[in-house]
């Protein structure tokens, strides 16, 4: 009965977050959550964990529940695709050639999507996708100037974005 409960709620939810809420948003609190539908706080966790897990919401520790920029439809962002892994996947040898990097100020739909405050600027990386030595991907890919601060084309080129990211935490 519990389960079929949660699941009542996450679609009450999720029904009211796309009409009722703008991305970014912050939801009432699980403690709020219990008292508007009068269910008990480990049934709204189990219906919020459920809706992150779909992309529809994200939560900031000591902050809240918001609305997510945009709904992934994809229930595990795990498997969403990765030109590296399915490359190797292949057997074949990938690598990334960086054409640009430049600071800007992103367009509002960018903003939305890195939660970004309206005067935030992103580095704007432009770079090529390779396979055996083959290009197959065209990429832009937008970097919050707070995360990567001073950054500079030398220093993605000598490893990957992930890589290059937890050096500098």
């Amino acid at each position: 009965m519990k389960s079929s409960l949660y699941k009542e709620l996450m679609n009450q939810l999720a029904s009211h977050i796309k009409k009722d809420y703008q991305p970014n948003q912050k939801l009432p609190s699980e403690r709020e959550l219990v008292d508007m539908f009068r269910v008990s706080r480990s049934t709204v966790r189990l219906a919020l964990n459920e809706l992150e897990e779909k992309g529809l919401i994200y939560r900031l520790h000591g902050k809240g529940t918001f609305v997510a920029p945009i709904f992934i439809k994809q229930p595990n962002l795990g498997s969403m695709y990765s030109f590296s892994s399915q490359m190797e996947g292949e057997g074949k040898e990938i690598s990334t050639k960086n054409i640009s990097l430049k600071l800007c100020k992103p367009e509002k739909e960018i903003v939305l999507q890195l939660n970004l405050a309206p005067n935030d600027q992103a580095y704007e990386l432009i770079r090529l996708r390779l396979a055996d030595g083959e290009p197959l991907v065209y990429n832009r890919t937008y970097l919050p100037e707070k995360i990567f601060s001073n950054l500079i084309l030398e220093d993605l080129n000598q490893g990957t974005l992930y890589r290059f990211k937890q050096y500098n935490e």
